[in-house]
């Protein structure tokens, strides 16, 4: 009578070792690179981006443009709220309003349009 094979056993007579899948290829260079020492280290690229003045083309990316804008949008609205909390609370405000003022734009225009009606004498 036969031996009894568990499928451990059976396994290991009856397969081969799989075949290994070929390496994929490396990915395809982008025009932006990886890190500034991958792109130094490739000599040809770096030789020609010198040549052709692409060195700092990344600090003209539209993106990056459109960011400092918006920064710049940003901060010039800050600096309008910061004035019309000032104006607010130049006029004896308590501080509550004045943190109301801050945070929603139809309290802040509401208190000016009030502080402004008032006059400079206001009382």
């Amino acid at each position: 009578m036969a031996k009894d094979e568990t499928s451990h056993t059976l396994l290991q007579k009856g397969l081969a070792p799989a075949p290994r899948a070929p390496e994929p290829p490396p990915p395809p260079r982008s025009q932006y690179f990886e890190s500034f020492v991958d792109f130094v280290s490739d000599k040809d690229l770096h030789e020609g981006a010198q040549n052709r003045n692409e060195i700092a083309s990344f600090a003209k990316e539209q993106w990056r443009t459109e960011q400092q804008e918006g920064a710049k949008r940003d901060l010039e609205l800050q600096r309008q709220t910061q004035a019309k909390q000032q104006l607010i609370k130049a006029d004896g405000a308590p501080h509550v309003l004045v943190a109301l003022a801050g945070e929603d734009t139809e309290v802040r225009d509401y208190l000016v349009r009030l502080v402004a009606a008032r006059g400079p004498e206001g009382r």
